[in-house]
């Protein structure tokens, strides 16, 4: 770009919205209330004196919304004439999510926020911006474009991987299509060569709120010196995303997926998960008996609070507010836990440079003063953030809120529900037994799992199996080299990305290894069309680390079948762990698979490089070949990794079929703000759906 030839230069101005990190979720929301809106509000009526405004301020939609309901009613009169005045604006999305973690109600429910405050303010919003997380999947495009949004920005974390596509592109879904801008940090300028305009980003610290005064005039300065020739106006996104979409022809096409490879944090509490993928199901029935809409006001605190799940800030920052990177024994961790305070001292030797980064840290966010950390209030934040489940229910209508608490309390008590052979009152069966059900001849394995699936003539498991349980413990090599093979500028970031990435510290417990752990039958009985697998853990799984003792495995016959998994038992531990069930048929092509996200159906082969090839989170799992068709629907456990085991690393590798399926029920391998242990006894349900077509014959 030839600085000297652009003519006109829109500046936004930003912060990143968390809800959550930098403190609990209502003290974020409530520093934005009280301070941060208030005061862009009076600076911009301060600075915006003469012709071109210098500064506006641009967030998402909800922060917006959520002022208008909570904001002081003076500060909301004053916010209507800042919006009129164009000192404050919205983009066209609520906030950031992990997008491929909604389903297209919520989704369309998130972009209808700006859709409604455009209708009530007089403005039309034609750009949108995700921040962070690395990547979205394409299903996004349909539900911009159907919200007349033209153009999306995304503004990766500095120190993740970014997809390999182009800075500027055209991102196309069937007929549908937005232009996408990629910055490989919150916000690079924006430019595309054969254009007189240009965009510049300025971004304050996470949760900062708006710049200072000075912040503003300087930053103002330099990039009215960088572009010499040309007018500087601080600006919303959408004049330049109307400049850029005359552009929009000569522009490269992609209509890869891209997908999120921040994905695997969506396991780290798998009964809120459970829970909220209970009630998205239970809107699906609601919209079929014709009793829900999403265009029903009725219905929007049920809504919020369920997209609020899927912001993709899942509690405080682990760094900032506890940063124990010791007490990696269960025993240890359990003192720990039981003192509740921590400091410098629970850093190690490999923590020099994030204990110079946390000074920083304690001036911008926590007032400064010596560090001290609590388990209970980092705790507090993963409880603060199951609130959402519990303040979606309660805003339903009475008889949907009563349906909605019955089939949570159903999930409650099947999670914590113990094998008693002695109350079922089944016939005992062995592993590898076949045997006749209804129209299935079946048979089931050591572990639990399912190894013949036959009907029609076909065994659709035929050298594969589905409901293997299987626990895996990693060790400081396996966090280190996925952290090297995913990340990037170590030199700038290291210092706050190691610790967010990896387990520092870890290294100490010299005898850990990596190792696979699996679950053995004790107990396994037939009555009618059902059969009840009792499990035992691995005992040196269960005692060393944090493998559950018991698990139950509940398969039940009929047109479909239906398998629920359920786990007790499971001690706090904190070293990195997974909790897998694996899922691998006999087709003639698995590389006809299919995943459903968004609504759309994907190929995991149809994946840009550096977008997430190896892990999502589908609705069901379809495979459509010449041999027959198989659907698996995952009711509670959104997380599968394609081809084997894999959770975060280099994402470049495209996927081996041949190695199956395995759904990633748990996981604490991140770090950031999610949670980092689990103690709950939890359950999982699937519905598998198999056709064998006429002429095949059995394998």
């Amino acid at each position: 770009m030839d600085a000297n030839k652009i003519k006109k230069v829109y500046v936004v101005y930003k912060t990143h919205l968390d809800v959550g990190f930098t403190d609990l979720a209502k003290n974020v929301l409530d520093k934005y209330v009280n301070d941060y809106i208030p005061r862009s509000i009076d600076m911009a009526e301060q600075l915006n004196t003469g012709e071109n405004k210098v500064f506006v301020w641009t967030v998402g939609s909800f922060l917006i919304d959520y002022f208008f309901k909570n904001g002081s009613k003076e500060y909301c009169e004053k916010l209507k004439k800042a919006i009129k005045n164009g000192d404050i604006c919205w983009h066209g999305l609520a906030c950031t999510t992990h997008t491929e973690f909604l389903d297209e109600d919520l989704l369309d429910f998130d972009l209808s926020v700006s859709d409604k405050l455009d209708e009530q303010m007089g403005k039309k919003t034609i750009a949108a911006k995700m921040t962070d997380v690395p990547g979205h999947t394409r299903g996004l495009v349909s539900a911009l474009r159907a919200h007349g949004k033209k153009y999306l920005h995304i503004g990766v974390n500095a120190a993740s991987m970014v997809p390999e596509v182009p800075h500027t592109f055209v991102w196309k879904n069937g007929e549908d299509e937005v232009i996408v801008q990629y910055s490989s940090d919150y916000g690079t300028p924006c430019y595309v060569e054969g254009m007189e305009e240009a965009l510049e980003f300025v971004h304050s610290k996470d949760n900062m709120g708006p710049q200072s005064l000075e912040e503003i005039q300087r930053e103002f300065s330099r990039i009215q010196k960088k572009y010499p020739n040309a007018q500087v106006v601080a600006s919303a996104m959408d004049p330049y995303a109307e400049k850029l979409w005359q552009m929009k022809d000569k522009l490269p096409v992609i209509e890869e997926e891209i997908g999120d490879t921040w994905i695997y944090g969506t396991a780290t509490d798998p009964v809120k998960v459970m829970k909220y993928r209970a009630l998205l199901r239970l809107k699906e029935q609601w919209k079929e008996r014709g009793i829900f809409s999403v265009k029903d006001e009725a219905f929007e605190e049920f809504l919020m609070n369920l997209l609020l799940v899927a912001e993709h800030t899942w509690g405080l920052d682990y760094k900032k507010y506890l940063a124990d990177f010791s007490n990696w024994k269960k025993e240890d961790l359990l003192k720990a836990r039981e003192k509740d305070i921590t400091t410098m001292e629970n850093l190690t030797s490999r923590n020099a440079q994030l204990a110079e980064f946390l000074k920083e840290e304690m001036k911008n966010y926590r007032g400064g003063g010596t560090f001290q950390g609590s388990y209970a209030f980092f705790e507090s934040s993963h409880e603060e953030q199951r609130e959402y489940i519990e303040k979606a229910v309660a805003a339903l209508p009475e008889a949907l809120k009563e349906e909605a608490q019955k089939e949570l309390n159903r999930l409650d008590v099947q999670r914590q529900e113990k094998y008693e052979a002695a109350s079922w009152d089944g016939k005992k069966i062995y592993p590898y037994e076949k045997i006749q059900i209804q129209d299935w001849k079946v048979s089931f394995g050591g572990n639990g799992e399912l190894c013949c699936l036959e009907k029609d003539g076909k065994d659709w498991l035929d050298g594969g199996s589905f409901g293997r349980l299987i626990y895996t413990i990693y060790n400081a090599r396996d966090c280190m080299y996925d952290y090297y093979s995913y990340g990037r500028a170590f030199r700038e970031n290291k210092c706050w990305s190691e610790p967010d990435f990896t387990k520092p510290g870890l290294e100490f417990e010299e005898g850990l290894k990596h190792r696979d752990y699996k679950f053995g039958v004790r107990e396994m009985e037939v009555k009618e069309n059902q059969v009840k697998i009792h499990l035992a853990g691995d005992e040196q799984a269960a005692e060393e680390f944090s493998c559950p003792r018991e698990a139950v495995l509940t398969y039940t016959f009929g047109e479909k079948v239906k398998c629920s998994v359920s786990w007790q038992e499971k001690d706090l531990g904190k070293i990195p762990e997974a909790l897998w069930l694996e899922m691998k048929f006999h087709t003639e092509n698995p590389y006809r698979w299919k995943l459903k996200k968004l609504g759309q159906m994907i190929s995991p082969f149809d994946v840009a490089e550096g977008g997430n090839r190896r892990l999502h989170c589908v609705e069901e799992v379809d495979y459509a070949g010449a041999d027959g068709r198989v659907i698996v629907e995952n009711i509670h456990s959104p997380l599968l990794s394609v081809g084997g085991h894999f959770l975060y690393g280099d994402y470049r590798e495209l996927p081996v079929m041949e190695d199956g399926f395995a759904w990633c029920l748990y996981n604490n391998k991140w770090g950031t703000n999610f949670k980092m242990w689990c103690e709950d006894d939890c359950t999982f349900e699937y519905v598998i759906d198999v056709q064998t077509y006429p002429g095949q014959q059995k394998s």
